[in-house]
């Protein structure tokens, strides 16, 4: 658009925004973001807590089905903030490994293992897991049966 002004011909030049236009919405955006962090987190600390124990319980699942489609003894196991899947006896090869991811205590002082009998059978086995947030999920394995059960606590 071209405007008059004293005589002087003046071109308006209304594409794009002004800097301070730019400056107050990246502004507004970081203030939104800084409040939002906290939220990711607790929800990631949550999410991962229930993963672990999803997990764990796939794990002795499927030491129960080795168990049982190989006619041996397995043993699901806790060792270094590491679950793992092993045949029952010392110095057997590792079948299955995974981390406990940080921010998550084991809160069971007693044994960490479960031995599943070459029938699928197996003793109780209680293991809690605690977040940084304080939020527990206890995972069990119940007599006999091997079945997994999941609880959480808080």
């Amino acid at each position: 658009m071209i405007t008059l002004i004293k005589g002087r011909i003046m071109m308006k030049n209304n594409c794009g925004y002004t800097l301070i236009e730019l400056i107050l919405v990246l502004s507004i955006l970081g203030i939104i973001l800084t409040l939002a962090n906290p939220i990711n987190l607790n929800f990631y600390h949550d999410t991962s807590l229930k993963n672990l124990a999803e997990e764990v319980r796939s794990a002795k699942q499927m030491a129960q089905q080795l168990s049982i489609d190989e006619s041996r003894s397995y043993r699901f196991e806790i060792v270094d903030n590491t679950y793992r899947i092993r045949e029952n006896f010392s110095l057997s090869e590792v079948v299955f490994q995974n981390r406990i991811p940080r921010g998550i205590e084991i809160e069971s002082k007693n044994r960490n293992y479960v031995v599943y009998s070459r029938s699928g059978t197996t003793n109780y086995l209680q293991l809690t897991f605690r977040n940084q947030r304080g939020k527990r999920v206890q995972v069990e394995t119940l007599i006999a049966t091997g079945r997994v059960q999941i609880n959480y606590l808080d």
